[in-house]
């Protein structure tokens, strides 16, 4: 029998105290708890004998539409593609993809293997979103956000296992601050009971010897491995020396897991996160208007109208609610014909979306695999944002599946790919999604503006200092 204890026990043996804490939250036994937020008190049957039109089948459209329904709304959704999620979107074998300006992309995986080409992750602080699963029966399983088994690779091919990074690092800053604590040089700083307090701490922190010398750690590794009697017991590696660790670049990759947005371990929907829309959509009454290309919105005295376009047939259609929610991103409502305030619509075309890549690939071919493949990664880590292999984002069992965030110079690893005749392409790499390569070696580049549907990934802030962030 299988239960909460056992599976806790075995999240724990895998992923330690941090990953076992966040289980324990997204199951609601500890710290905050998973739960969707409650929509405000509403008189009962608030939403009786009233419509609404929801514009978009997002999750931000799907959340309103439920809960809409939920208040006792007539909920009719219209979403331009032919699926719903908006950047919810998981790529899997035969799904063609339609891009604006460039050949559509038909992506072509191994069996049973998918692509999330939006959001792949659920932190366990997304409370509501972890709820919503709970309650619309979305199954989850733990998604392996960062490994210590893994490298940092350095710009010249060097590379340190992350786990030695941590440690190896850890252990040289405790000797250094031991030896200046024991030194006087932070007398102004620390009481005589604070450096009381400090130094134990710090020989435990650092794993200090007793004389506050660090020789070395088991947090890093095995030098020797434990044998199966008392004959020989596990031996720590010598420690790498402090300056080979500043020297590799990456080095302050080491804090990624510290990034509270990208925790060592989290969640992700079983069969991918498009099935967090299809829970949404299981739960309204009528199906979602797929195909329904909004041109036209107009406030009426009685309510709104809206204008749209059947994408299959072309045919023209009106709908009428007594309320609409406008979910639609905004530089696509910016071409479409509204009659909103002046300054409503100068702000909406205001707005500009930013650039995001990923590339998929499903291929032992592709740029080679182990030490080549990150030889290639490396000589290119500007571009290089991350790197999830395996069950991270593209789900398969093949040695060089993975998924590759890129920035906005994102392209200009794909067109270095296209220059080695014998890796990509000409060796089998195929066309998964935006961004990835094609079987002739031409690339498509993969941001998302060039979706004719959702032009960017992310709203780009601007600051009041003229200056931009992502949104």
């Amino acid at each position: 029998m299988i239960t909460r204890r056992s599976i806790l026990q075995h999240i724990g043996m895998a992923g330690g105290a941090a990953a076992t804490f966040g289980a324990m939250e997204a199951l609601g036994i500890a710290g905050n708890v998973a739960a969707a937020a409650p929509m405000p008190d509403l008189p009962a049957g608030f939403g009786k004998g009233r419509s609404v039109i929801v514009l978009g089948a997002g999750i931000a459209g799907l959340v309103a539409a439920y809960e809409l329904q939920q208040a006792g709304f007539d909920v009719t959704v219209l979403e331009a593609r032919d699926r719903v999620g908006g950047r919810n979107w998981t790529v899997r074998d035969g799904d063609r993809i339609v891009m604006d300006g460039e050949a559509d992309q038909v992506a072509r995986f191994s069996d049973g293997a998918y692509f999330n080409a939006g959001p792949a992750r659920l932190p366990s602080f997304h409370h509501r979103i972890l709820g919503y699963c709970g309650k619309l029966g979305v199954p989850l399983e733990v998604e392996i956000n960062s490994s210590r088994s893994a490298f940092l690779m350095g710009q010249k091919g060097d590379k340190v296992r992350m786990r030695t990074a941590i440690n190896d690092t850890r252990g040289h800053v405790a000797e250094l601050l031991m030896k200046a604590v024991n030194q006087g040089a932070l007398d102004q700083s620390l009481s005589a009971a604070d450096k009381q307090a400090l130094l134990p701490f710090l020989k435990t922190y650092g794993d200090l010897d007793a004389t506050g010398h660090f020789a070395g750690t088991l947090r890093s590794g095995f030098q020797a491995f434990p044998d199966a009697g008392v004959g020989v017991f596990a031996r720590p590696p010598a420690p790498m020396p402090l300056d080979r660790l500043l020297a590799n670049e990456q080095l302050p990759a080491m804090l990624f897991e510290d990034n509270v947005y990208m925790q060592a371990t989290m969640f992700q929907p079983v069969g991918g996160m498009d099935r967090i829309p299809a829970g949404f959509e299981r739960a309204l009454t009528r199906k979602v208007v797929r195909g329904a290309d909004v041109t036209r919105i107009r406030n009426r005295p009685d309510g709104v109208e809206i204008a749209w376009r059947d994408t299959k047939t072309g045919a023209g259609r009106i709908a009428r609610a007594d309320f609409a929610v406008c979910t639609i991103p905004f530089p696509v409502l910016a071409k479409v014909d509204c009659d909103f305030a002046k300054p409503v619509a100068q702000a909406i075309a205001g707005v500009v979306y930013d650039h995001s890549n990923k590339v998929a690939f499903d291929s032992a071919a592709l740029l080679g695999t182990g030490p080549d493949l990150w030889r290639h990664l490396v000589r290119r880590r500007r571009d290089v944002a991350d790197l999830v292999s395996e069950r991270g984002a593209v789900q398969s069992a093949r040695d060089a599946a993975g998924l590759l965030y890129l920035g906005r110079a994102g392209g200009r690893l794909c067109e270095a790919a296209d220059r080695r005749p014998g890796r990509a392409g000409a060796r089998g790499g195929r066309a998964v999604a935006p961004g990835a390569w094609q079987g002739s070696g031409q690339r498509r580049r993969g941001q998302l503006e060039q979706d004719s549907v959702q032009p960017g990934a992310m709203a780009e802030l601007v600051r009041r200092d003229g200056g931009a962030s992502g949104g």
